[in-house]
């Protein structure tokens, strides 16, 4: 935590490569700046220039070619946005082996192969701790290793000394490109090839005495120079590949970049050289800028096929240049060595003296040319600061206690906040462990956003992953103070980013209470530039009688390895008694108050609208702040809603809310069996990825109310609407077969399903709602009535549909309806619940009506949760998942049912 590194702007990079090169890059780095400990110092003072044997100087495009393959321009861990801090990037700090195709070996920690390359240059020669270099290596002063890690320009000078260090080598060992002139691009090929895997022998290919590979140094055979593994010949690289990054006709393809294998390191540089990497902001999608300025060539040609040399180039079995390489018929190369001691130590001109004649004698200049943008003395560009971090505890109640991630003493890197939030506690990691190590270490990771700079977040795994592979990581939070029978609500602080799983299951220590599990969907999403998405979440109000402990592990039943779950802060609120009320709303879409939004980016909780129908992990649970549940007054508090008090953190009121649209009665009732992240059970509907509502643990023995509309659709409200809707105009859809399947017309089937299915579905619920929380007051909400008249359905102009609403079908629709009102109400009484009825408050006010329409038609658009795009692809999506849904003033008048329900209860 006291070494986080500021991920730099690419124009940042190029900023400091442009300067490097020119010697110029002696920007003051004051002691102790970004929280590094260092005293004053200066890049280039640090790391000055070796300066060329030949003279001139490192084109700019190359060395930024470099930086591109080693780090795509990052110095921080690339989980980090430009402008926040993570880790440093290093190559690989565990020694995983990820290259040989075992997912268990994605979890062995091997020091002894750790990459110790940092930061955007990947710096790796010396970064070994003193005592434990290998052999021929010297570790780098400590000031200088803390410096190339945490500073991208100090890495950036670091780095081009090694690369002119590597042109001097090769052009003193001979191995010489074209006319050897360092302006020319193609001309470095040897060295950036060098830059890579160096000179053989080395102590990996049996140099045991340090000596300096040449004609004095070989290998037992005479062998010595430019490493098999990159050399163009090696048929580890497709014999017909194009120029890395050149595209079929030479006009760019960065799909290369996903497939970097089928290149050798130096031809890979080559590419970022002619085509500079591609970056974007994801504030602005659609706006894509090179990362730097790319090299030139007089004439096009010479930059596509020409920037690759022929595979012959370094592969030759004359006398001359024997390497043991051989050429095919059709162009395929390959070792004559067991070892791959093929190497290479000859000069080469795939472009000979960088120009040609034509037969007129005009001379044509065939290398390419540098390009820079920044001169020197000028300014070190921003860094475009991506996630503000939130630097105070706005949002929670006065007296809240937090307990943060870090301790007070530990500042943040990140600039931009002050004095930190009061800490009132300790926060610990405990991991999985096998054979002495930690294997569950190697996906924890830092940024510097959250509160007051910094969070820790990992990825999501299942139990039985974590028993095969020891991935399980658990956080805890722990107050510094015992209650005693006190009352206390709990929130727990989530970042606007890195936090992505709807499965967080956060276990509330009360002392002799005992643990209480409560699920939070902690998925957020950007929605402007002023939205950071941070925010507070109430997990409950719990009686303690102890030392509060709140832990977090990223263990989850959906967990796949590419949801994050993070780990911020907690605050602990005292209350001076035990709320009066415990809200808890369940159920479908008609409870969460899908329909009830006019601005999805407002209406819905961000979380419960979210990635699209495209994504595995969407979630469009549609939770609205205008629901009914939120617009209802208690008895004990008629000035104020439901809503109101919550988002006020009252301290008589602890609500709850985990309603989903799509809901059915399976997705409401807890998990009995085995758990399949990919099946049907474990998870809410297809529209969301939170667990169940009843394990979500919201209810228990303190639980006062719970309100839940259930059974629509279990009743198959969605197809049948639809199919009505659709159907032919001469035969009411009462009268056809929901799915050619069905044995009997919809008429017959849908209410024979009700009466029997559903209801003893809906039966389930409510038993097991009573189990949970047995002091509660239960109230069953009916659905409306939907159409008051079909006359403006019929015929409506909705694109890639023709709509059909009969007054027989309407009558059959609301008739239906009644049906359902008539079950759940005997339901309800059979089971000793409270039935809501809405239909009387919603006559006159259902779909067509001609004053106050209260529940939406057709809904053309993007349904929110899903990708806007424009045009809207109705064909594609249908109609929106807010037809036929209460609007705004469905929901008031819902809430006028459950208000009146709740007064004849006395709630």
């Amino acid at each position: 935590p006291r070494t986080q590194v500021e991920q730099p702007h690419w124009t940042q990079v190029e900023w400091a490569a442009d300067l490097a090169v020119q010697g110029a890059l002696t920007v003051q780095r004051p002691a102790n700046w970004n929280q590094s400990g260092l005293p004053a110092w200066s890049p280039q003072a640090m790391f000055p220039r070796v300066g060329l044997t030949t003279g001139g100087r490192v084109p700019a495009a190359v060395l930024l070619g470099v930086l591109s393959q080693e780090s795509n321009l990052a110095q921080a861990s690339w989980h980090v946005l430009e402008g926040e801090t993570g880790n440093p990037l290093v190559g690989n700090y565990y020694g995983i082996n990820y290259s040989d195709g075992s997912t268990a070996n994605d979890w062995t920690i091997n020091w002894a192969n750790a990459d110790c390359g940092y930061g955007v240059a990947q710096v790796t020669d010396g970064m070994r701790k003193a005592g434990s270099e290998k052999p021929g290596e010297t570790a780098r002063p400590a000031s200088q290793q803390r410096a190339i890690a945490v500073d991208y320009a100090t890495s950036i000078a670091a780095g081009l000394r090694i690369l002119e260090q590597k042109w001097n080598q090769t052009q003193a060992a001979g191995i010489r490109v074209n006319n050897a002139d360092p302006a020319k691009i193609e001309n470095w090929f040897a060295a950036v090839w060098a830059y890579n895997s160096g000179l053989n022998p080395q102590a990996i290919t049996g140099n045991t005495t340090g000596c300096t590979p040449g004609p004095t140094c070989t290998d037992d055979r005479g062998n010595w120079g430019l490493g098999w593994g990159n050399n163009p010949a090696n048929p580890d690289y497709p014999y017909n590949r194009r120029p890395f990054l050149n595209g079929v006709n030479g006009e760019g393809s960065p799909a290369d970049a996903a497939v970097p294998q089928r290149w050798p390191y130096p031809e890979k540089v080559m590419g970022w050289v002619a085509y500079p990497i591609v970056k974007y902001d994801f504030r602005t999608p659609d706006v894509y800028t090179a990362g730097y300025r790319q090299a030139w060539w007089t004439d096009n040609l010479y930059r596509t096929s020409g920037i690759k040399p022929p595979l012959s180039t370094f592969c030759s079995s004359a006398a001359a240049t024997n390497n043991h390489c051989t050429l095919d018929s059709v162009g395929r190369g390959s070792c004559g060595y067991a070892d791959y001691h093929c190497w290479w130590h000859w000069p080469v001109a795939p472009k000979p003296g960088c120009q040609t004649t034509d037969t007129q004698g005009n001379v044509a200049y065939t290398c390419g040319y540098d390009a820079f943008r920044y001169s020197p003395g000028a300014a070190e560009p921003p860094d475009g600061t991506h996630w503000p971090p939130s630097c105070t505890a706005a949002g929670l109640p006065a007296g809240a206690l937090v307990v943060d991630d870090q301790p007070d003493s530990v500042p943040p890197v990140r600039s931009g906040c002050g004095t930190p939030t009061t800490n009132n506690g300790s926060f610990a990691f405990s991991f999985a462990s096998s054979g002495g190590l930690y294997p569950s270490k190697t996906d924890l990771h830092q940024v510097g956003g959250g509160l007051d700079a910094h969070f820790w977040f990992a990825h999501t795994y299942t139990s039985s992953h974590d028993s095969t592979y020891h991935s399980r990581i658990t956080g805890t939070w722990t107050l510094d103070r015992y209650y005693a029978n006190i009352w206390v609500r709990v929130l727990v602080h989530l970042p606007g980013h890195g936090a992505h799983t709807q499965q967080a299951a956060y276990k509330v220590d009360t002392g002799t209470g005992g643990v209480r599990t409560r699920h939070v969907n902690t998925k957020s999403r950007y929605i402007n530039g002023n939205d950071r998405g941070d925010r507070w979440v109430s997990l409950g109000v719990f009686n303690f009688t102890g030392t509060p402990k709140v832990s977090l592990s990223n263990i989850t039943r959906d967990g796949v390895g590419t949801q994050d779950i993070a780990w911020d802060a907690v605050a602990f609120q005292k209350l001076d008694a035990k709320p009066r009320d415990f809200v808890v709303a369940l159920g479908d879409s008609y409870s969460s108050g899908e329909g009830a939004s006019d601005d999805y980016v407002t209406d819905y909780y961000r979380e419960t609208d979210a990635d699209g129908t495209d994504s595995v992990f969407r979630n469009g649970c549609h939770r609205s702040k205008y629901a009914w549940i939120r617009k209802t007054y208690l008895a004990d508090n008629t000035g104020t809603t439901i809503g109101g008090r919550a988002d006020a953190l009252d301290n008589t009121l602890d609500f709850q809310f985990p309603a989903c649209s799509g809901a059915e009665t399976e997705n409401v009732l807890p998990v009995t069996g085995p758990t399949n992240a990919w099946g049907e059970y474990g998870r809410s509907p297809d529209s969301a990825w939170e667990v169940p509502q009843l394990d979500a643990g919201y209810l228990d023995e303190n639980t006062t109310l719970v309100t839940i509309s259930i059974g629509g659709n279990d009743a198959l409200f969605g197809p049948v609407v639809a199919r009505c809707v659709q159907a032919d105009p001469a035969v009411d859809c009462q009268n056809l077969k929901l799915y050619d399947s069905d044995t009997d017309v919809i008429g017959v089937s849908i209410p024979a399903r009700i009466r029997a299915g559903v209801a003893i579905s809906i039966g389930t619920v409510l038993d097991q709602i009573r189990a949970k929380a047995p002091n509660a007051k239960v109230v069953l909400m009916g659905y409306p009535r939907l159409i008051d008249n079909p006359d403006c359905l019929t015929g409506s102009n909705v694109p890639g549909l023709t709509v059909n609403v009969s007054s027989g079908e309407a009558t059959w629709l609301n008739s239906t309806a009644d049906l359902v009102a008539t079950t759940m109400q005997g339901v309800a009484a059979a089971h000793g619940v409270t039935f809501a009825d809405p239909r009387n408050d919603f006559a006159g006010a259902g779909v067509c009506a001609l004053y106050g329409e209260a529940i939406h038609g057709i809904v053309v658009g993007p349904t929110p949760g899903e990708i806007p795009q424009a045009p809207w692809p109705f064909e594609r999506w249908g109609p929106s998942a807010q037809s036929f849904h209460p609007k705004k003033n469905g929901t008031t008048l819902y809430a006028q049912s459950l208000t009146r329900a709740l007064r004849a209860i006395g709630q």
